[in-house]
């Protein structure tokens, strides 16, 4: 005989199970990471470089969709592939959202990720094994730093930052394998004016959390070579085109300082705005030591020096010697020599970065 107590603890344990305090309960548990997966977790991460829209160094942001692939082993989402009729499940947009809402992932960012243009596109897939790999297809934007000390014959490293805001290298472990070097690759499609793309470089590291864990870090890097020839027209012809004044001037047969002084002064008014059009697009270049900072410098040093120069030694008013004949002698040698140090110098400066990439 069913008593009044048992069917009251029976209606209970009905209510319990189907309340919202109970689905609750169940979700949450289906959240957690599984407890017979090993520790740390492996977790494998691949990224592919669909499109590059633009690298904007002035801004540090490097613009591109991105494929980024995660994959994981649940053995709580194993299944019978025959009763299921299917080798894998597919969960794309809002019903993959959901599922990792109410199923566990490692909660995976990629980190330096600063803009997103678009709706992101996702994909699921479980396996009868209970692997899940998940596909995020992304237009955003990424931080970046750019590396000035051998502009305009420089190469750079991108990274896209990978790492878990959950758990940290005791508990979770990223995997970038054969396999996802494999999968980690740039589309021969992608293609830009200034740069050429060889590839992308994975570097490991393990830093510090704000509570004193360390967590597992991958960021993949994109690798740029940037193409000289581009700078050409905008950069080197104007500078070269500029320091020719001084040279016109050692060879001009003017006796008026004012005249000579004044194309002096013309051509550095033009350095000054040619070092500020470089700085308006590459901020960072005018104040890092590189070739063009160099550049500017000699360009400078020779400007001054011609100044000095004109003034003092081609100054026919002025009588440093006695004999007139000794400062038309130095005048004679001073038209080549100014100029030969600042070539040697010049060239100097250009060449050494070449040919440190060529013999490192």
């Amino acid at each position: 005989m069913i008593t009044a107590r048992v069917w009251l603890s029976a209606m209970c344990l009905v209510l319990s199970l189907t309340s919202p305090t109970g689905v609750a309960y169940a979700a949450t548990a289906r959240q957690e990471m599984p407890e017979n997966a090993p520790r740390p977790m492996p977790v494998g991460v691949a990224l592919s470089l669909l499109d590059v829209q633009g690298i904007r160094e002035n801004i540090n942001t490097l613009y591109a969709t991105v494929e980024f692939r995660q994959t994981w082993q649940d053995p709580r989402l194993a299944f019978d592939p025959i009763r299921q009729g299917s080798e894998r499940i597919v969960h794309t947009d809002r019903e993959a959202l959901r599922f990792l809402d109410e199923h566990w992932n490692p909660a995976i960012k990629l980190t330096n990720q600063v803009s997103t243009t678009g709706t992101p596109q996702i994909g699921v897939e479980i396996r009868p094994d209970g692997s899940v790999t998940r596909i995020d297809t992304i237009n955003a934007g990424f931080y970046i730093r750019s590396d000035y000390s051998d502009f305009p014959f420089d190469w750079q490293a991108y990274p896209i930052d990978i790492a878990s805001d959950r758990y940290n290298q005791d508990q979770l472990t990223l995997v970038h394998g054969a396999q996802q070097r494999t999968a980690s690759v740039i589309a021969p499609s992608v293609h830009l004016a200034q740069w050429t793309l060889t590839g992308l470089a994975a570097e490991r590291s393990n830093p510090i959390g704000w509570d004193g864990t360390r967590f597992d870090h991958v960021a993949l890097k994109v690798i740029a070579k940037r193409n000289t020839t581009q700078y050409a027209p905008q950069l080197f012809l104007p500078y070269m085109f500029i320091m020719m004044a001084p040279l016109i001037v050692l060879v001009l047969k003017v006796d008026n300082v004012v005249q000579r002084a004044t194309m002096l002064s013309s051509a550095a008014l033009a350095t000054i705005a040619l070092q500020f059009t470089v700085a308006a697009g590459f901020p960072e270049v005018v104040l890092t030591d590189n070739i063009v900072s160099r550049m500017f410098w000699l360009g400078y040093a020779f400007l001054v020096t011609m100044l000095l120069l004109v003034i003092t030694i081609y100054n026919p008013t002025l009588r440093l010697f006695r004999d007139p004949h000794v400062a038309e002698e130095m005048r004679k040698q001073l038209n080549w020599i100014p100029a030969a140090i600042f070539l040697v110098l010049l060239f100097g400066t250009v060449l050494s970065p070449i040919l440190r990439q060529t013999f490192a």
